[in-house]
């Protein structure tokens, strides 16, 4: 899949609470499962997922620290201007929505 250029993310290796996780713990998490995925794949990965969407800052700025370029909580919404790259929102998208639709919700939440 990745040599098809899927993007791939990570989302720890336990998937914790992690404004829950000691200092340690949540370094381990968020730094360790990129290394897993980046030595399994052979490129680098560049975006998280917060598990739960639990984020505070002290999250965020080891996901930072750690080398990820953003992150994606589970607030819905779309990308404004302004709009943290380490706190990015969700677009749903239903198993039966169809494409027009799709783009519609894009276009419509500029």
């Amino acid at each position: 899949m990745a040599r098809s250029g899927i993007c791939f993310a990570s989302h720890t290796l336990t998937h914790p609470h992690l404004t829950s996780c000691t200092d340690s713990k949540l370094r381990q998490e968020v730094e360790d499962s990129k290394k897993i995925i980046e030595d399994e794949l052979g490129r680098r990965i560049e975006h998280f997922c917060y598990p739960y969407g639990d984020y505070d800052e002290r999250v965020i700025h080891a996901v930072r620290r750690a080398g990820y370029r953003t992150a994606c909580t589970t607030n819905r919404g779309a990308v404004v201007k302004g709009t943290s790259p380490f706190e990015l929102p969700r677009l749903t998208v239903g198993k039966r929505m169809h494409m027009q639709r799709f783009l519609l919700r894009v276009m419509i939440r500029h």
